[in-house]
């Protein structure tokens, strides 16, 4: 790994570690970025202990006993065993784009050595600063001008791509009202289909993404998500992907030019044929992804193996599930379940009206550990089931671009294949469930007893397949009955969903730490 992009890492690590312990100690931390609660916890016992010199020299031992662990783990040759390392690790290099070297590789060990050394003389740092001493420190002198040096140099990302849409419609509506004949219809459609691209691009890139950042890969990518996760015919895809290409056409033709080319001028799809079928996990991919989950989990970042494992088992969209709290695990009539829904107060948010649903929890999930891991969250006085996924005010998401690309680092370990995201295991579901159903129906055709337990309830079965998907789906005949049936029959077809792994490795790992 070239030693000029191992500078600019552990540059970037070491003033974030800087200015974090800043934030600590001067009560200056972003309750949007790391949560009220946790900044008011924080707050209070940094206050409390700055208010004496007993308090400051217990602060003050902490960072020199921060310092004197990290030096243990990089003495044992075990830098990696550091969370925060590791995590820093993965966070820095999807920042720069850079794929994760292969595991104990030389460049992988070279870097987390450089970013435990980097977080120890940090927590040095940070020991002076508890006394007071910044300008008359030779540590500080020494590292701090390095760090700002070895920075990279700013990338111009461009405009949100939220703020490019918003800037294009105003204009082409400004336009379009100027002709004799214009229609409030279609003036609110688009507007409509315009709102629905920019949830669609924060739920596929995990951020409100820079328009400059968007490249031909970027575009295709997002192009298959949102023909995924809506169900989209190829020209019905394509009349979105009209809306994009226009809104990047103008920022292109503008006396100052927002972008240098148009990634979604050559992205529309063969109509009159069907859909490429969405990536998924092969069987063996699969299993190597489920393994790979019990070789690096950690207790303290629990969402990194529950939100891929809920996907695979009922199907769940990622930020579905990083906004859930504890009194959205619920149960009736013996069935755990979970409460998808939109709260204005809590800022949970659901795509659309059909997207709420009580969603019964897989019994794989409840195997391995799901409900005693609800258990010991609430032992701990959380109210989030995920603590971690923190809700960022400007993408109005619990999900992020970092957790995006944590999970997205296991998958491109097992995969150079960029079609394959963590939101592939939902296609693996919505699969393993259909060719469950088409099984059924070959059954029948041929006499033989069907395997799935829904007799006289086959006129619902549709319906309650798109409530578990949370697509939407027209009422019909039946509606009280189906109503009676649903949380029971949605649980069923939740059940169909079975691959064929070995779980008991991940298995015994979250069983261990419950």
């Amino acid at each position: 790994m070239d030693s000029r992009l191992i500078n600019a890492i552990v540059a970037e690590f070491g003033l974030d570690l800087l200015r974090f312990n800043d934030e600590i100690r001067l009560g200056t931390l972003d309750p949007d970025k790391y949560g009220a609660e946790n900044v008011k916890f924080i707050n209070h016992i940094y206050s409390e202990s700055s208010k004496c010199a007993f308090g400051r020299s217990l602060l003050q031992e902490n960072a020199e006993n921060m310092a004197d662990q990290i030096q243990d783990f990089i003495f044992a040759g075990k830098p990696e065993d550091l969370s925060f390392v590791s995590g820093a690790y993965e966070t820095f290099l999807n920042k720069h784009g850079i794929d994760l070297p292969p595991i104990n590789s030389n460049d992988e060990k070279e870097l987390m050595s450089a970013l435990a050394q980097t977080a120890k003389f940090a927590y040095l740092i940070e020991e002076q600063r508890v006394q007071g001493i910044r300008d008359e420190s030779d540590l500080q002198h020494r590292l701090i001008p390095k760090w700002n040096a070895d920075l990279p140099p700013k990338k111009d990302i461009g405009m949100p791509v939220s703020e490019l849409l918003d800037q294009y419609y105003v204009i082409w509506e400004k336009d379009y009202r100027k002709k004799p004949k214009f229609s409030e219809y279609r003036i609110n459609r688009k507007k409509r289909e315009i709102e629905i691209i920019k949830e669609s691009m924060l739920d596929h890139f995990g951020k409100d993404i820079g328009i400059k950042e968007i490249d031909d890969d970027k575009a295709s990518g997002w192009r298959d998500f949102h023909q995924a996760d809506n169900q989209l015919s190829n020209s019905s895809v394509n009349k979105y992907l009209d809306h994009v290409a226009g809104a990047f056409k103008w920022a292109f033709n503008r006396q100052r030019k927002y972008v240098d080319f148009n990634p979604f001028e050559k992205t529309q799809l063969p109509e009159g044929v069907k859909r490429e079928k969405t990536r998924e996990f092969s069987p063996e991919e699969l299993q190597l992804y489920i393994n790979l989950l019990a070789d690096t989990y950690l207790p303290e970042y629990p969402e990194n193996v529950w939100i891929p494992l809920i996907i695979l088992y009922d199907g769940m969209r990622n930020n579905e599930i990083a906004q859930l709290f504890l009194d959205d695990i619920q149960e009736r009539d013996g069935i755990p379940y979970f409460r998808i829904w939109d709260s204005g107060t809590r800022k949970q948010r659901v795509k659309a009206d059909s997207s709420q649903r009580n969603l019964p929890i897989h019994s794989k999930l409840i195997e391995l550990g799901f409900m005693e891991y609800v258990q010991k969250v609430k032992d701990s006085g959380q109210s989030q089931l995920f603590p971690n996924c923190i809700y960022n005010e400007r993408t109005c998401r619990y999900y992020d671009d970092n957790q995006s690309a944590r999970l997205n680092a296991l998958v491109d370990c097992i995969s150079t294949d960029k079609k394959l995201r963590v939101y592939s295991l939902r296609a693996n579901f919505k699969t393993a469930i259909e060719n469950k159903f088409a099984d059924a129906v070959i059954d029948t055709m041929e006499g033989k007893a069907s395997k799935l337990d829904i007799a006289g309830l086959q006129q619902f079965v549709e319906r309650a397949f798109n409530d578990v998907m949370g697509h939407s789906a027209k009422g019909g005949t039946g509606e009280t009955t189906y109503r009676k049936v649903q949380l029971r029959l949605m649980q069923r077809i939740v059940e169909q969903a079975e691959y064929p792994i070995d779980i008991s490795k991940l298995k015994s790992v979250l069983k261990s730490t419950v």
